[in-house]
Parts: structure tokens; sequence; C-alpha cells
């Protein structure tokens, strides 16, 4: 329904970051972008004060209002999120789980000396004792590196690769016979060509790498293929549900980004909280009380887009869903 549609996507979001995307890009065309930004990564940290659910619903302004949001990358991103080509937003590295100052200042200075050609050439310029195998991984997953090949190909090398780069580094210290002078050594060869038979990770694997990486999703949203099935069926957008009256029947759609389950004190029965999460970055808490649980709990699943149908309550002044229904939406 039109008017429903509309109010989903006109909905302005409520925080202090997404204020700043409101400008109207007629009138502001290369400079759309600055403010966001300076929001972003303004200093003292403010990055971490700033929740994930409200960068993820200035990304959603930012898409809205046709800005572009450029994916981390560890030969275009600075430590913040910076302004591209005068339009564009390019993730910062420090937005990346695990992946701290330290590491952060030695890609920086590695690649003030020309940009990063391929994964083994990234291992081999920046400091290993501070760009460390975690910090690898995290930014292979998050797509930082995805310019130098499959994510599947580079997760499959990356440690082997980093241990022979140790241990001819430990040779080489010694004055012994350094394991990259030899022309033969599988290090020398593109790391593409050792696994290019590998399958790379799905558009949905790759889209649940950002959100355990970032906090939410970057490039896409699971949702966003849905979108129309999911107006069709529900009643409400969540961000609307604050303005109705608790009791109130409601119809809700979304992805099921967290489950926590426990067991009543009375009957010891089995019963379940449950974050539900639209594309924009808004979510509701619901609540699922043993019967409920015991028909619903196998639709109960993290990561699945859903329909719940339940009564409005609140607490602390914030909607709550009581279930009474929950319905998996087919992709």
């Amino acid at each position: 329904p039109k008017k429903y549609h509309n109010k989903i996507a006109r909905t302005p979001p409520t925080t202090e970051t997404v204020k700043f995307c409101l400008l109207r890009k007629e009138k502001a065309p290369s400079f759309i972008a600055r403010p966001i930004s300076c929001i972003f990564s303004s200093p003292a940290g403010s990055f971490i004060i700033l929740k994930v659910r409200k960068i993820a619903q200035a990304i959603a302004e930012c898409r809205r209002l046709k800005v572009e949001i450029l994916p981390p990358s560890v030969n275009k991103s600075d430590s913040d999120f910076s302004i591209e080509n005068k339009t564009a937003i390019r993730f910062g590295l420090s937005a990346i789980k695990n992946v701290g100052s330290a590491a952060i200042a030695s890609i920086l200075e590695a690649r003030s000396k020309g940009q990063f050609n391929n994964l083994r050439d990234f291992l081999e310029r920046v400091d290993l004792s501070k760009v460390n195998k975690k910090t690898v991984e995290s930014l292979i997953k998050a797509g930082a590196m995805d310019e130098f090949g499959k994510r599947s190909a580079q997760l499959s090398i990356y440690q082997d690769v980093i241990e022979k780069i140790s241990k001819a580094e430990k040779n080489k210290n010694r004055n012994q016979f350094s394991l990259f002078d030899n022309n033969s050594s599988p290090t020398k060869q593109p790391y593409e060509t050792l696994h290019g038979d590998l399958e790379e990770f799905s558009d949905n694997e790759k889209l649940l790498f950002e959100r355990e990486l970032l906090g939410f999703f970057l490039t896409d949203h699971p949702i966003n293929q849905q979108l129309g099935a999911l107006f069709q069926r529900t009643t409400h957008a969540i961000p609307t549900l604050s303005e109705e009256k608790e009791g109130s029947k409601i119809k809700v759609g979304g992805i099921i980004s967290m489950v926590r389950k426990i067991f009543t004190r009375k009957t010891n029965s089995e019963m379940a909280f449950a974050t539900l999460e639209d594309n924009v970055g808004y979510t509701v808490e619901c609540v699922i009380f043993p019967k409920i649980f015991d028909t619903f709990k196998y639709n109960l699943v993290k990561d699945s887009v859903v329909i719940i149908e339940g009564k409005l309550d609140f607490k602390d002044d914030k909607p709550v869903v009581i279930v009474d229904n929950i319905s998996r939406l087919a992709a």
C-alpha cells in the first residue's frame, strides 16, 4: 500500500546524526557528504559513543538522498570516515571490529609508500606485530581487501602467508637464507592462482560478515529484496509503533537480529525475547511467552526475515510486541 510505503520511506530518523543528512541535495550537491562525515569522525572517540543503530540510520538516509556510501578499503580508507570525490563517504578502518589504532597506523604508514598490490604485498609491508592474524581476518571479511580477489581465497591462505613471512624475517635477521629469495617460492605467486578454484561466499554470507564486523549491513540489506512482500503483509513500520496505543494489534516485518531464550521460574517453561530489525536499523523488542514459543520456535531463527503479529505494549516508554504469531517470509 502506497500510503504505508511513503510513511516508511519518509519517516525521519530521530537522532542527532541523521539531521545532518537532511540538507536538500540540489542546494548542496558537492557538500552533502561533509556534515555526515563530520559527525561520523568527530574528535574524542565519538565513533564509539555514536550508536551503531544511529550510523545505520544515517547511512540509510544517505542512500535515500543518493549519497554514495563506499565500503572500507586498505588502499583508500583513512582511520575515520572520509570524503571521496567530494560527493561520497568512504568507510573508515576504525569502524571494523578487531582493527585497532596501532594496526591502522601501520597500514597507513606502509600505504604512504604506495598502494598495496595484493594480499602478500600487504602482509609483507605492514608490521605483523600490530596487524595480527585476527586483524587480517577481520579486514578480509569486512571487504576491505576485496580489490585483491575472492574473500574465500584470501581467508584460506592468509595464515600460511603470515607464517612464511614471519619465518623469512627471522631467517633474514639471523643472516640466513630468506624464503622469498627463491623465485620458486609459492608465496611469490599471487595467492589467487593457488586457490582460484575456491567458491566465493554468497552475497548473503558477505552481508552477515558486514554485520559481524561493522555492527550492521553496509552494502545492502537482506530485507531489501523482500520489501514489497513486507509492505503487503504488514500493518506498521517499526518506527511508527511508538505512535500507536498500548494494546493495539499490530503486524510488523523485519529480520531477527537477536534471540535470547530463558526458562520461566514458575513452570520452567521455555520462552524467548527477540529483536526485530528493519532495513534502516530501527528495532523493536518482541516477547514470546511459553505457549507461543512452543508453537513458533522453529520460525524464531536469527537472521531470518519474518512477519510478527501481536499486541503492542510499552516498557520505559519504548514499544514492545507481545507476540501471537511468527511466520517466515520466503526468499
